[in-house]
């Protein structure tokens, strides 16, 4: 079964997916967070400096990467996120601005002042989007989200706001429910998502689910929490080294 674990900014998305690897068998798969694409695309330039172009060519390389990792797993895999996050992460900045953690005033005079380059940015997000939709209703069983719990992580790297999240996670709700795709929306606990998540899928676990959460919290904070952006070097040799789909067994 292909399954994709989905949602917004700090939904625990990574951890929920390591630990249903483990605790399933299935090989976990994800694409690179943009802290890892940006220095190797546009070396020494921080997100929030981007233009609406080089968000979309983020995008894409972000989505060429998912495509890359999971199409050696076949039909069987859990997936970090979805290429759907890949789109909904540059749509919603046209309503919230390019850098969303900036003051509302200024994002509202940044889009009056450049109209024509927010329109093009609008079209190419939109055919952008075209092309993840295609992505997940062709490639996703079922898709797994994770509402909006916990405090939003401000990390350093993604330029974000409450507002940003929130509309990131009802663009992603009303794409599944568009798209026609199956989807369960998981709350509650790490553990109890875990067990709620197996039910749905009606997969008995090969692992006991404490033990699972543990390992999976240990790896994410070795693999993914240790990545700096402020040393690219260090990034850009990552970039070469590691593949980004696992059988964690």
């Amino acid at each position: 079964m292909r399954v994709a674990i989905s949602g917004t900014y700090s939904t625990g998305k990574t951890t929920i997916a390591l630990a249903l690897s483990y605790v399933t068998g299935i090989p976990f798969s994800f694409a690179r967070t943009m802290r890892e694409i940006l220095p190797k695309s546009m070396p020494n330039k921080r997100l929030e400096e981007c233009g609406g172009h080089e968000l979309i060519e983020l995008g894409i390389r972000r989505l060429e990467n998912r495509i890359v990792n999971e199409s050696p797993l076949g039909t069987n895999f859990i997936s970090d996120g979805c290429s759907l996050n890949e789109w909904v992460y540059g749509a919603a900045r046209i309503k919230a601005g390019l850098n969303p953690s900036e003051k509302s005033y200024l994002i509202y005079l940044k889009k009056l002042l450049q109209r024509k380059k927010w329109k093009i940015f609008s079209e190419s997000v939109a055919a952008f989007g075209e092309i993840a939709k295609q992505h997940a209703k062709s490639n996703y069983d079922m898709v797994i989200h994770l509402p909006i719990e916990f405090p939003l992580v401000l990390d350093g790297h993604r330029p974000a706001s409450e507002g940003f999240r929130r509309l990131s996670d009802k663009m992603l709700v009303k794409s599944y429910y568009e798209l026609g795709l199956d989807y369960k929306i998981i709350n509650g606990t790490t553990g109890e998502r875990i067990e709620k998540i197996l039910d749905v899928l009606q997969i008995n676990p090969v692992m006991d689910i404490h033990k699972a959460i543990e390992k999976a919290r240990k790896y994410k904070t070795s693999r993914f929490d240790n990545i700096q952006l402020e040393n690219p070097v260090l990034m850009r040799a990552s970039l070469t080294v590691e593949s980004n789909h696992f059988n964690l067994f």
